[in-house]
């Protein structure tokens, strides 16, 4: 039995034995504002106490006081994970952070289930609901998402393979989260969201899922294609992040995509044979030919090294029509290292 199998058979016992509402006092009706969820670029960060792959990420004692954080910090949208026994959450987080902010765009971070499961995040606040197309049938998902929408709320559809995907492609959701976690082994890889975007073949706003950790993986996830970030752990961890996200959504260019992003979509493009690099290039006429023979990559050599080239002279290949990278060295940490 995989994590996810346990998460979910766990939250359907303790819908048997507590209901839907798992306890809670949830409003007969809807209290607060519905806002809208969508916006370009935008970062959602996540009120998050603990995960099975993790284990204890913060204590967030106040949900309140760490949405305050966020919302201080620039962030407007919220994910708040309300799932109780593998990630520490509560529908109690959730309606006390949308009572006392009712004009965050709030996300009911769950493993959703049934209608019953919407209607209940609609009441508790929620603005927008997760819903996970690996842990629900086509007829189920699809559902839910139409009952959500019904209902004015934006349901963020998650997927993680090509078969999540076409669970989607029927209804074309407006909000699609590319999880970069594999939620049955919890382990990350921040490549795998590319290689799932290119079977979304519908207009979509895409969410980067997990594994952001620094500014660099924000500018990462952005000129990679996507639309918006969801962070977890990092920002419980230091809030400070948050502004070095907002800066990478603002600067980064979502038309030009990141070295890695195009790397991978070239390499996509030759699946019957391997990517290929050419490493110290010094000469135009050797780039001509590595590239006519069908060279993906070309590599020049800026540290000390026979094959050596000055960035000046770089420039001069600047209209090969394939990828460039280098070699550098950090001479600072360089003379570290060798002191110690």
């Amino acid at each position: 039995m995989t994590i996810l199998d346990r998460i979910v058979n766990r939250r359907r016992m303790d819908i048997e034995t507590k209901g839907f509402d798992f306890g809670y006092d949830i409003p007969s009706q809807r209290e607060v504002p519905l806002i809208p969820f969508i916006a370009t670029p935008f970062i959602i960060t996540e009120i998050k106490r603990r995960s099975p792959s993790k284990g204890a990420i913060g204590a967030i004692p106040d949900p309140v006081s760490q949405a305050n954080t966020y919302l201080t910090g620039g962030s407007k949208h919220i994910s708040i994970l309300t799932e109780e026994n593998h990630f520490g959450g509560s529908l109690e987080d959730l309606i006390r952070v949308k009572k006392q902010f009712p004009h965050a765009a709030v996300l009911r971070k769950d493993f959703l289930l049934e209608p019953e499961d919407i209607e209940i995040s609609y009441r508790a606040g929620a603005d927008a609901v997760l819903l996970i197309a690996s842990i629900l049938t086509q007829e189920k998902i699809t559902e839910l998402y139409r009952l959500a929408m019904a209902k004015g709320l934006t349901p963020l559809v998650e997927v993680h393979s090509k078969e999540d995907v076409e669970k989607g492609a029927p209804f074309q959701p407006v909000l699609t989260g590319i999880n970069c976690r594999d939620l049955k082994t919890f382990t990350t890889d921040l490549i795998h969201p590319l290689k799932i975007r290119n079977h979304i073949d519908w207009k979509t706003t895409l969410v980067f899922e997990s594994g952001i950790h620094c500014e660099e993986d924000a500018r990462f996830a952005f000129t990679s294609g996507f639309d918006a970030i969801l962070t977890g752990e990092s920002v419980v961890k230091n809030p400070t992040l948050i502004a070095r996200f907002l800066r990478a959504a603002r600067e980064s260019d979502r038309k030009k995509q990141s070295f890695f992003s195009s790397l991978y979509h070239r390499a996509a493009g030759h699946s019957e044979r391997p990517l290929v690099k050419i490493c110290g290039i010094t000469r135009t006429e050797d780039a001509n030919a590595a590239v006519r023979a069908g060279a993906d990559v070309l590599g020049f050599v800026m540290a000390p090294s026979p094959r050596r080239i000055e960035v000046q002279r770089i420039r001069d290949f600047k209209d090969f029509d394939c990828l460039k990278t280098a070699v550098v060295v950090n001479l600072h940490e360089d003379r570290r290292l060798r002191a110690e």
